[in-house]
């Protein structure tokens, strides 16, 4: 089993579920976080391509695309169970019911007819619920772009909890018209990372010819890679030894000591009758008496 599919089986039962308006920005940050993570966010928001096939098609052409299209299928599939995972039975109902218009030419279907609608995919499903429950607003739009665009990242929590935010801040501006190209999304996100994470600045913005070419899914999964290792690698994550209770005693390290210690001090025994008070010192196992006249009462 891959470490993807181990995370997906049990990260399922921490995700929340979507049942109205009021749950739909912590379900969207969370299905993002989660896509991110198992390879599908891609397909879920549409920036995955779909595969094209050749009206006339060599047999290798043929056999290519039907490779891409299984991949496809895979990836597809798991944003489909991902979100209808996370939705309510009643919001499952009206997924399982949506179509979706196919753009590919030459798609045909098991007759060999050429079909203009199949069932919908990962980003019609995802489509769907952000049409529905996402709400409008401009002021809001405009303070969110400008937290977007002075975002800063922190090593102190998961890389994958802050860049799902800016991914949702996004989300909201291209709803209300402020579109922000995928590149410029990402250089957005690189100019945000603090100073640790410099190597993957340097990675992809030196010698960088072509700005349009950053890719945000790459970006982000290069970082939520390197800000799980590190974490990892991190002595802070690892179990503290727990300290010793205030009220423990300390052994001593010579036994003779403590034995020195416990025993008794010096006695004093006073005699009635004639007023002579005995003083005994202990040395060595060996008692030494000297008598001392004291005045009778």
């Amino acid at each position: 089993m891959s470490g993807n599919q181990q995370t997906s089986s049990a990260g399922f039962a921490q995700l929340p579920i979507l049942s109205t308006a009021a749950d739909y920005t912590k379900w969207a940050m969370a299905i993002r976080a989660h896509a991110l993570l198992t390879d599908c966010w891609p397909h879920v928001s549409g920036e995955g391509e779909y595969p094209q096939a050749e009206t006339d098609a060599t047999s290798d052409q043929k056999a290519e695309y039907k490779a891409a299209m299984k991949e496809w299928d895979k990836f597809n599939n798991r944003g489909m169970g991902l979100i209808l995972r996370t939705t309510s039975e009643d919001l499952q109902l009206q997924l399982s019911e949506l179509k979706q218009q196919i753009k590919a030419t030459g798609d045909v279907d098991n007759k060999g007819d050429v079909i203009d609608t199949v069932k919908a995919n990962a980003n019609t499903y995802w489509e769907y619920l952000k049409d529905r429950f996402e709400k409008k607003d401009g002021i809001n739009a405009i303070i969110n772009f400008g937290n977007l665009t002075r975002a800063t990242l922190s090593d102190a929590n998961p890389m994958e909890t802050q860049i799902a935010n800016l991914v949702t801040q996004r989300s909201r501006l291209a709803t209300n018209g402020f579109k922000l190209e995928d590149h410029v999304f990402a250089a957005i996100i690189l100019l945000a990372l603090p100073s640790s994470f410099e190597s993957i600045q340097t990675h992809f913005l030196d010698g960088l010819d072509d700005p349009t070419s950053l890719s945000p899914t790459t970006v982000i999964a290069r970082i939520i890679e390197k800000d799980a290792r590190s974490r990892n690698e991190s002595p802070s994550m690892q179990s503290p030894v727990p300290p010793k209770p205030a009220n423990q005693r300390r052994a001593s390290p010579n036994p003779k000591q403590r034995t020195a210690s416990l025993r008794a001090p010096a006695s004093i025994v006073a005699r009635k009758d004639t007023g002579t008070r005995i003083v005994g010192t202990r040395r060595k196992n060996r008692t030494i008496h000297q008598e001392v006249v004291v005045p009778s009462m």
